[in-house]
C-alpha cells in the first residue's frame, strides 16, 4: 500500500527506524503497526520507535532509537563518539534529558538536567545530540580530566566551536552541584590564556603553604615527563618540585577518577615530584597537621 511505501521511504532516510507518531503521520494505526510485527516486517527497539527489520542494524541507529523514545540528545561519551573527539569511540548510548522526562530504560544510559540552553541542542546526520561544548563540559562528570582535555583539544583543532561558545557553556553551567564543569573551565582557560582565580578550597591550602614557610605556590601548573604532558595541578612549589592538590569528595571521590589520579600520581612521583594531597576538612579542621606535612615534606626535599 501506499502509505507502507512511504513509511519505508521515510524510515531509509532515518536509518531504519520510525516512532509510532511517524506512522500515524503517514496513516498507520497501532493496529496495522501490530500485524506488521507479527509479520516479521518490523520490531520495536524501543518504546515508541520501530526498525524495519530488513534495515542493517548499526551503532548510530541505536543512539538515534534511544534519543528518539527519551525524547533528549545524544550526549556525555555518545556525543563524544559522534563529533569524533579524540579518543572517543561507539559503544555506550547516553542521552540527556530535561528534568522531569527522565523514565527507567534498561538499553540506554539517561542523564537529566535542569539546564538545556537551545545552543547546547543541535543535530548531526539526522541524530538530535548536545553541541560540542556543551557535550566536552559534560564529560567532565564521566571521564577524567585528560579526556576532557582531549575533546577540548578536538574542538579547538577541528573548530566545531569557538571559544567564546565554549566559554558561553561553561558559564551557564558553572554552578553549585556541578564540579566537572571546572575540567572543561581549566582546559579552555589554558588554551585561551585565561588565569582563573583559585576557588575557596584552593586558597585556604595556599595560605596554609605561606604560613608553613615554604615559597608561594604556582597555581594550576601543568607538569610533563618523558612520555609528554602528565596533567595539571592544583599548586606546585617549583623550588622543592611538590605538588599539592585539594580533594573534593565531589570531583575525586568517584572511582574512576580516583583510579586517574593514582595513574598520575605514580607518573610524577617516577618524575621526581613529591605529591600531597588534601581534603577540606585537612585544611579547615587540621591545619597544624597540614603545616606538620608540609614543613617536613619542605625539610625532605631541601635535605
Amino acid at each position: 500500500m501506499k502509505r507502507d511505501t512511504e513509511l519505508r521511504v521515510w524510515a531509509a532516510e532515518h536509518r531504519g527506524v520510525f516512532r509510532t507518531a511517524d506512522a500515524r503521520r503517514l496513516g498507520l494505526t497501532p493496529r496495522m503497526l501490530t500485524s506488521r510485527r507479527h509479520a516479521g516486517e518490523i520490531e520495536r527497539v524501543e518504546p515508541g520507535v520501530w526498525r524495519f527489520v530488513a534495515a542493517p542494524r548499526t551503532w548510530e541507529q541505536r543512539v538515534l532509537a534511544g534519543a528518539w523514545s527519551e525524547r533528549g540528545w545524544a550526549g556525555f561519551r555518545t556525543g563524544a563518539a559522534l563529533w569524533r573527539f579524540d579518543g572517543c569511540r561507539p559503544g555506550i548510548v547516553e542521552v540527556l534529558v530535561e528534568r522531569w522526562r527522565r523514565r527507567p530504560n534498561p538499553s540506554i544510559r539517561v542523564h537529566e538536567t535542569l539546564s538545556l540552553h537551545e545552543d547546547d541542542r543541535t543535530e548531526l546526520d539526522g541524530i538530535p545530540i548536545t553541541s560540542p561544548a556543551r557535550t566536552a563540559v559534560d564529560l567532565g562528570a564521566v571521564l577524567p580530566a585528560d579526556r576532557v582535555e582531549r575533546a577540548v583539544d578536538s574542538i579547538w583543532q577541528r573548530r566545531l566551536a569557538t571559544p567564546e561558545e565554549l566559554w558561553a557553556c561553561i558559564e551557564r553551567l558553572d554552578t553549585p552541584g556541578r564540579p566537572w564543569v571546572h575540567v572543561a573551565k581549566r582546559a579552555v582557560a589554558s588554551r585561551a590564556g585565561v588565569v582563573l582565580a583559585p576557588n575557596r578550597f584552593e586558597s585556604l591550602l595556599a595560605e596554609l603553604v605561606r604560613r608553613a614557610g615554604l615559597p608561594d605556590p604556582q597555581p594550576q601548573a601543568v607538569l610533563s615527563d618523558a612520555d609528554g604532558v602528565i596533567g595539571r595541578v592544583d599548586w606546585l612549589v617549583p623550588s622543592f618540585r611538590l605538588v599539592l592538590e585539594c580533594d573534593s569528595f565531589e570531583w575525586h571521590g568517584a572511582w574512576h577518577r580516583r583510579k586517574a589520579d593514582l595513574r598520575r600520581d605514580r607518573r610524577l612521583v617516577a618524575a621526581g615530584y613529591l605529591v600531597l594531597r588534601f581534603s577540606w576538612e585537612d585544611v579547615t579542621r587540621r591545619q597544624q597537621q597540614v603545616l606538620a606535612d608540609l614543613v617536613g615534606a619542605a625539610s625532605r626535599l631541601a635535605a
